[in-house]
């Protein structure tokens, strides 16, 4: 979850004077950071990667994608082994229902653990976060993943649905076997404080002093930056971590991800407004 910085060739740059003061750029001339995400491997790895996961897919998981026909989209994620995307280009994954969306969404992943990897044990790790109705009358869900009174972070389930009942899609990358992972994963070491303390040393800026709050699954303080507990899934295993908002001055704004039991950066991208708690 670290970072690699870059270094200069010996001699490609003059010696600096030791006695002269240092200076420090206004947060509004510091370069900008970019988005970066750990679990986000190199090209030759994911190659790697996903030649591994398209060998550990049996009979039965050619058969589901020959049955989407030539317009199908199965898309696995080479980290999960599971779908980042399900859906067809030319139709819908399921005729018209009359069953609830969410039980729409279950019965098609329960009917093909072949290409979906879960148990009931994974299932219910899955918690409903959000069902918008578009004007049209179609459903849009989304599922988090929860263990251990924490939310695993960018993993879960999206399933859209007709007005008639009709499986338009699932997506969103599940991670089979949260619960044994977490019961292996490392424990925590670094508070709310630290996290944040932590994200705004990344982007060179300061955490202001400000009043804070402890809530439920984290911590808010009075400028709006926050800390909430989450889970993080990268190639190397699941990590405890904290999912931040810190404003560490000027327009050094940033969302970071830091893992909880070393405090590095897992995460991190340009954030122009506080994101819902």
């Amino acid at each position: 979850m670290t970072m690699g910085s870059g270094a200069n060739a010996a001699g490609s740059l003059p010696k600096a004077d030791p006695d002269a003061p240092a200076v420090q750029a206004e947060p509004s001339q510091r370069e900008t950071k970019g988005f970066y995400d750990a679990r986000t491997p190199s090209a030759r790895a994911t190659y790697a990667q996903a030649a591994k996961t398209m060998a550990k897919e049996g009979a039965a998981a050619e058969k589901f994608r020959d049955s989407l026909g030539p317009q199908g989209i199965v898309s696995v994620d080479p980290a999960t082994g599971t779908p980042k995307q399900v859906a067809k280009l030319n139709g819908f994954l399921t005729g018209p229902s009359s069953k609830p969306p969410a039980r729409i969404v279950f019965d098609y992943i329960r009917a093909h653990p072949e290409i979906f990897r879960l148990t009931e044990n994974d299932l219910r790790t899955l918690r409903l976060r959000k069902d918008y109705r578009d004007v049209g009358g179609s459903h849009h869900l989304s599922w988090e993943q929860w263990v251990n009174g924490a939310p695993l972070f960018g993993n879960g389930i999206v399933g859209h649905v007709t007005k008639r009942g009709e499986l338009i899609a699932i997506m969103g990358s599940p991670v089979p076997g949260l619960a044994g992972l977490a019961a292996r994963a490392r424990s925590t070491s670094v508070s709310a404080d630290g996290a944040r303390t932590a994200a705004a040393r990344d982007v060179g800026g300061k955490a202001a002093a400000t009043s804070a709050k402890t809530v439920a699954n984290g911590k808010k303080w009075g400028n709006g930056d926050y800390a909430k507990r989450v889970w993080f899934y990268t190639p190397a295993g699941l990590r405890p971590g904290w999912a931040t908002y810190t404003q560490a001055g000027g327009t050094l704004i940033y969302s970071h991800v830091i893992d909880a039991s070393t405090g590095s950066v897992g995460r991190w991208s340009t954030t122009p407004t506080a994101t819902a708690w």
